[in-house]
């Protein structure tokens, strides 16, 4: 539009998949990481967000510095899906679904009700998982039935948002009411995958102990790297800020997370 300048901006906000790993299927680490290789993560990034945003497949952005670059998604391979359901037993039948002990593999995919990328996401991997032999009924809920506990039984979440904390004005990669440790769990915390991995804790523990940021960098790779390797949660994108205004404003500096109005008073035109 003529006269409008446009900004986005990667900000600290994500999109992605919250197992709950308290109930089975999903607690099998196997039967995870299978539906992290039956899922087209790049073809959720194009067609759902349309190229909008930043993928990364953990708690941190790869647009900010806490980010361990050597992490990749899982590739979209059903073969290697296959293979791992296989290993947990779970066995191909007549029908097209996998079956252990007369049970079929089944899941439930949860979101808020109306948020109509989310739900676009549900039936691409209703889709997907059913090509691996998984069965997902879809089931969403309004925002406030949302955030009741406890999670239904075999359910993954799909698209919680979620910010991180801030120290004045430099992001940081503490989420200890969300990270996955035992004294996150919901109610108490916002753990809400369920997961809990000692080395974790103690690589937050360790990291906060510790004012320098590259002496704490470490921790928080560390701490990436688990969460890739048992994947409690697969993130999908890194949502933009998209800001449009008139071309002539001045002091417009959008933030990675917050209101666009914190520096107002420094506008003009």
């Amino acid at each position: 539009m003529e006269g409008v300048r446009v900004v986005q901006t990667s900000t600290l906000h994500w999109e992605h998949m919250a197992f709950n790993v308290r109930r089975p299927p999903l607690d099998e680490r196997n039967v995870r990481l299978a539906l992290c290789y039956a899922m087209d993560e790049r073809a959720i990034f194009e067609k759902i967000y349309h190229g909008d945003g930043t993928p990364g497949p953990t708690d941190q952005n790869p647009d900010f510095g806490w980010y361990d670059p050597h992490l990749r998604y899982y590739p979209h391979d059903l073969v290697q899906a296959g293979r791992l359901l296989d290993a947990a037993g779970w066995r191909p039948a007549a029908d097209g679904l996998r079956y252990r002990n007369g049970v079929p593999l089944a899941t439930t995919l949860s979101t808020v009700a109306g948020v109509k990328d989310r739900e676009s996401i549900e039936v691409m991997l209703q889709s997907e998982w059913r090509k691996a032999g998984v069965q997902v009924e879809i089931k969403n809920y309004p925002p406030r039935r949302c955030s009741l506990r406890p999670v239904p039984a075999g359910c993954c979440s799909v698209g919680r948002p979620t910010s991180r904390s801030s120290l004045g004005s430099t992001p940081t990669p503490t989420r200890r009411r969300v990270v996955h440790r035992a004294a996150s769990v919901a109610p108490i915390g916002q753990n809400v995958t369920f997961f809990a991995d000692d080395r974790i804790g103690r690589a937050q523990a360790a990291a906060l102990a510790i004012y320098d940021p590259v002496r704490r960098l470490p921790y928080y790779h560390e701490i990436q790297r688990i969460i890739l390797a048992e994947v409690p949660e697969y993130t999908f994108n890194w949502l933009p800020e998209i800001d449009a205004a008139n071309e002539d404003l001045r002091g417009l500096r959008p933030v990675p997370v917050g209101s666009d109005f914190w520096n107002v008073a420094q506008w003009s035109l």
